[in-house]
């Protein structure tokens, strides 16, 4: 079921990761805190002196958000579900989702599951092809000195 405030970090992680495990994540954001130096420095001042309508903000926030979209896999078990069902679609339309924005320049990005097979892969071809160059230089000997 859905998590509840009841439920300690750990338990509301364990019941929600299992929807990015099967469905792909289409957004991503981030938001970024600064302390504003103004702040402090106004609350430093005696209490009398602090002009409520001077008070400055105590943060400053910097909010980006990504598209992502998942390129499809040639291993069906690989490829994550789109799901957008009515509501889905109703609520990021009115919350301004641009869909081909998202399509056409959401960063592609590779599950865990995914990403391990394919770090694997290339694994194994770069110790094959250093095999291949190790056996190559063997075979030809030592590559004489040219003398200037």
């Amino acid at each position: 079921g859905r998590p509840s405030k009841e439920h300690t970090p750990a338990e509301r992680y364990a019941l929600n990761k299992a929807v990015p495990e099967r469905y792909s994540i289409i957004q991503a954001g981030v938001a970024l805190f600064h302390e504003n130096p103004a702040y402090r420095e106004w609350m430093d001042q005696p209490e009398g002196e602090r002009l409520a309508e001077d008070t400055p903000v105590e943060f400053h926030v910097r909010k980006y958000n990504f598209y992502l979209f998942s390129p499809p896999s040639h291993n069906d078990a690989h490829t994550r579900e789109v799901v957008l069902n009515p509501g889905t679609v109703q609520f990021l339309t009115s919350n301004n989702m641009d869909y081909n924005k998202w399509l056409k320049e959401g960063v592609p990005y590779l599950p865990v599951d995914r990403a391990q097979d394919v770090l694997e892969k290339f694994k194994e071809k770069h110790d094959k092809l250093e095999e291949e160059r190790r056996q190559n230089a063997s075979d030809n000997g030592p590559t004489p000195r040219k003398n200037k």
